[in-house]
């Protein structure tokens, strides 16, 4: 029995197994299949009579009929003209009983129509001939009648067959019938009195996962993926019918193109199945259809009572209704809801309803939610699924419920709502526009600067002035339009100007043409801060970042940029100022705290979905990671800036995105990716001019770092001296922010420019002392050891691994070690240059970063050591995939967050950290942290949890 609704069916086959071989025995019975729609009631009468026949069994199959219902004697009919075919019309004649009709009358059984009730001796006349033609049957061999839907059978055959269950039960005859729930025939009282009879009653379960898995394989052409099976369960409830219609439906869909969601939504096509749903609503009530439509368009809010509503007809006949379609397994109804006992049929029967009906009846459902005062999501949804609904409260609704959403950290939602606010007619305004670009801002920098735009363009804008002009100055600057940008500013009303200033400042910022003049205007306010509240702190952000630029005074640079770090953003606003000052604490070498506000910034900025604040996050996070490690981290944080910019619109030209693009290729160079790093320049477009703004001059060093390393030193010294003369107008002395003299040094050394590659070192050097962090100066100190050379070059080394060692410089410390121990060597003391090379090596295993172990290991062998071996991978050794799910393990994810957060099963987390714990050489997810090199997220704190490197940086938040 491999029907395909007859999977699971054990019980099915036993029960079938017994009637035939009791009927066989001269012990005849009836057996009822009963279930509700599509439950596999016909495949189980269909496997017994292929058993029956099987088993030489004479079979007499007929069916119920819904038009025939009120046909007198329909069905024992068909069972005469069946029994014919098998006897012979001249056998049935001797069957056929004679009835002698009364003297003067004509035989009961001519001149009356069909539709007439038949007389009592029509009944015995018709059940002595079924009787008749059963007996010849079964004496050539045991009978089986199979009878499929039982409950449109009329009533006098219904009334026979009632007779049946004590005729038979000493006969070699069986019967198996099938029974709708629910499924009112035109003659229930008849109906009753067969199931009156007792006979065995089977009712099918539904599928299991596991059926639902092999009818799934049996029909599709390439095995199922388990999530597709599951959905595909959740969908149909194991309903054999609905399960066979959405394989079918799925075979020619393609089941390339199928994922969850197209099972979640019934993306498919389902015809077949809706016709099926159709009849069979459509037999049982008048209303049955509407009903259904009703549920439908109210979704989860649909009760009794609103159905009742929206239909316009009485609650009795509607409550009477549901309850019938709950018997047939199509409905769901508990006291407070109606819903559809599957998802397949709720999207089955919605897609099959009539636009233009659709349409009307979310409307006045959208009314009448409103009216009952329901949660305005309810009604929301109602006014998403109609193109429009002419009335002036849709459009207040969907703007109310855009900031709900906003605020709740679905942008992408909020956006949705207010494009559809704008199809109504009072929802075209300039509030709305502005609301929609501010929205827009979140996931789509182009949408969001037409829409603000078209907004400031209206003179009636009114209060939401200010804050549509602080987006879109905002969209223009992240898309280097700064001349636009200052041109808004400059167009802000003279009482609002103080309240910008810092703004424009910043602007001026992003521009070589405009930096010189807004140092001056840092250098005039330097003192006393621009502006009160969030004003105030975009100045102590602008203000910090002058300290560090000049590189003058730390202590200042950090009490400017403590101000700003007291209280964390609470909106994407506050991000820009905030990420100002959190570089400028990495600058000043309190690096695991730098870590850890980039950390908590990720968390914020994913949390709101600001995607061009998130990307922000990443990139200053990659700049942290390469200071202090780990390197891969680096690297994987400024892709991801990259990626999320490239989504929400902003190209690879704009500053924000060179920004990160330099930091990429920073972090590549570092680990010896040269040929990816000058493949993302050429697919950028930057392998020559470059922008004249901030982000360009970084890129310019990244580029000239990336040619000198690729064996180009003369074009790498040209990016570097470029990017040196644009530096001077924003006046950047510090080699915490720029290290281009060590680096044009490097190139100019491989040139052959030995003296003015001393001089260049040894200036940032002296700079870099002045700034007084270890990182810059112990950079600053190898790179200077590297250009002189002998033993003064030794000494340098030496003193740049002492600086560096109890700093957070990592990576830099690695690189220290490792020229030191070289340096030893050549100086003739391989026992000395051994001890340097394996700490650097244990360092690149702690914090890992391939090219330094390599070269360690390589030093450590000129120096006649080996290195020790290791039963772990370390972290070089994880694939992409397993270091981003480790990272997030390390910061406190659960897997189930992780899943979401990078797309996977919850099963796929699993499996990585299973392998990164073996590569790694941990028992579990306690270690990660320090095997990633995570730092303890709490380096030091007070009973008030404020977190204070160097006295300064408080980590409580708000918002």
């Amino acid at each position: 029995m491999n029907h395909p609704g007859f999977l699971e069916r054990a019980r099915e086959t036993a029960a079938i197994d017994d009637l035939l071989t009791d009927a066989a025995a001269g012990a005849g019975r009836v057996l009822l299949v009963s279930g509700v729609v599509g439950s596999g009631k016909t495949a189980v009468l269909e496997a017994a009579i292929a058993e029956a026949r099987s088993r030489g069994f004479t079979v007499l199959v007929t069916r119920g009929s819904f038009p025939e219902r009120g046909v007198p004697f329909g069905l024992l009919r068909r069972l005469v003209c069946h029994a014919s075919r098998q006897l012979g019309d001249e056998a049935l004649a001797d069957a056929r009983p004679q009835v002698p009709a009364p003297r003067g009358e004509k035989p009961a059984t001519q001149g009356r129509t069909d539709a007439q009730a038949p007389a009592d001796d029509d009944w015995q006349a018709e059940f002595r001939l079924v009787h008749g033609a059963l007996r010849l049957l079964a004496a050539r061999a045991p009978v089986l009648i199979a009878i499929d839907d039982v409950q449109w059978v009329d009533g006098p055959s219904l009334r026979w067959l009632s007779t049946v269950p004590r005729r038979v039960e000493n006969d070699v005859v069986a019967v198996v019938c099938t029974l709708g729930d629910g499924e009112q025939g035109a003659e229930p009282a008849m109906l009753d009195e067969f199931l009156a009879t007792r006979p065995q009653e089977l009712r099918p379960a539904a599928l299991s996962t596991t059926a639902a898995a092999a009818l799934l394989e049996g029909t599709l052409p390439v095995a199922p993926e388990p999530s597709l099976v599951t959905a595909c369960h959740n969908a149909t409830g194991g309903n054999p019918l609905l399960m066979t219609a959405l394989a079918t439906a799925l075979t020619e869909h393609g089941t390339a193109a199928v994922d969850d969601a197209t099972i979640e939504t019934a993306d498919l096509g389902m015809r077949t199945l809706a016709s099926t749903l159709h009849a069979r609503l459509r037999r049982t009530s008048p209303h049955g259809l509407a009903l259904t439509h009703a549920v439908a368009a109210l979704g989860p809010d649909a009760t009794v009572e609103r159905v009742t509503e929206l239909l316009g007809i009485d609650q009795a006949t509607v409550a009477q209704t549901a309850v019938v379609l709950e018997r047939m397994g199509l409905l769901s109804l508990t006291e407070q809801r109606v819903d559809f006992a599957q998802p397949l049929v709720r999207h089955t029967i919605t897609q099959e309803i009539p636009f233009s009906a659709l349409h009307e009846l979310r409307a006045r459902a959208a009314r009448l939610l409103r009216a009952a005062r329901l949660p305005q999501q309810r009604v929301v949804e109602q006014l998403m699924a109609i193109p429009m609904l002419g009335e002036p409260w849709a459009a207040e609704e969907l703007r109310s419920a855009a900031a709900t959403a906003l605020a709740g950290g679905s942008p992408a939602t909020a956006v949705s709502y207010l494009r559809r606010a704008l199809s109504e007619p009072d929802g075209s305004g300039p509030d709305l526009l502005a609301d929609l670009g501010m929205a827009e801002a979140y996931t789509d920098v182009v949408a969001a600067t037409q829409h603000l735009s078209d907004a400031l363009g209206h003179p009636g804008l009114g209060e939401r002035d200010d804050a549509a002009r602080r987006a879109l100055v905002d969209v223009r600057a992240l898309a280097g339009h700064y001349r636009a940008a200052i041109d808004l500013v400059a167009n802000v009303p003279a009482e609002r100007a103080s309240d910008w200033e810092p703004r424009l400042v910043a602007l001026r910022l992003g521009h070589t043409c405009g930096a010189a003049e807004a140092v001056r205007a840092l250098d005039r306010w330097s003192r006393s801060p621009v502006g009160q509240g969030p004003t105030v702190v975009r100045s102590l952000a602008l203000l910090a970042a002058h300290e560090s630029w000049m590189g003058e005074s730390r202590t200042r640079a950090l009490a400017l940029a403590d101000r700003v770090l007291a209280v964390a953003p609470s909106c994407p606003d506050a991000v820009q100022p905030y990420a100002s000052a959190v570089l400028v604490l990495a600058q000043a070498g309190f690096l695991p705290a730098a870590r850890e506000r980039c950390d908590a910034l990720i968390t914020a900025t994913g949390r709101w979905q600001h995607r061009p604040s998130l990307a922000a996050a990443h990139s200053l996070r990659s700049a942290v990671a390469r200071l202090h490690g780990p390197l891969p981290l680096a690297v994987e944080d400024a892709r991801s800036a990259l990626r999320i910019m490239d989504g929400c619109g902003l190209g690879r030209r704009t500053p924000a995105a060179i920004e990160a693009l330099a930091r990429l290729v920073e972090a590549l160079v570092d680990t010896d990716a040269i040929d990816e790093a000058a493949g993302l320049l050429e697919f950028s477009q930057l392998t020559d001019e470059v922008p004249q703004t901030w982000a360009g001059a970084m890129l310019l060093m990244a580029r000239g770092r990336l040619r000198t390393a690729a064996g180009h030193p003369s074009c790498g010294a040209r990016d570097m001296q470029d990017a040196a003369d644009r530096l001077t107008a924003w006046s950047v002395g510090n080699p915490a922010v720029a290290p281009w003299r060590s680096e044009l040094a490097l190139a100019a050394h491989a040139l052959g420019d030995h003296a003015g590659a001393g001089r260049l070192a040894a200036m940032e050097v002296e700079l870099a002392r002045q700034w007084g962090a270890a990182g810059p100066l112990g950079r600053a100190l190898r790179c200077h050891a590297l250009v002189v050379g002998g033993p003064s070059g030794l000494a340098m080394s030496e003193e740049s691994a002492s600086v560096l060692e109890h700093s957070g410089y990592r990576p830099e410390l690695a690189r220290a070690l490792t020229d030191y121990g070289a340096a030893l060597n050549r100086a003739n003391r391989p026992a000395q240059a051994r001890r340097s090379l394996r700490s650097a090596l244990d360092l690149t295993e702690r914090f890992p970063s391939p090219v330094l172990a390599e070269r360690a290991g390589a030093e450590l062998a000129a120096a006649g050591g080996r290195q020790r071996r290791t039963r772990r991978a370390g972290i070089a050794g994880l694939t992409a995939a397993e270091r981003r799910t480790a990272s997030l393990a390390a910061t406190g994810r659960t897997n189930r967050e992780i899943a979401e957060k990078l797309f996977v099963h919850r099963r796929t987390v699993e499996l990585h950290l299973t392998s990164v714990y073996r590569k790694l050489g941990i028992r579990g997810r306690d270690q990660l942290p320090s095997a990633m090199g995570i730092p303890d997220p709490a380096p030091s704190s007070d009973s008030s949890g404020v977190v204070t490197p160097a006295g300064q940086v408080r980590l409580e938040s708000v918002g």
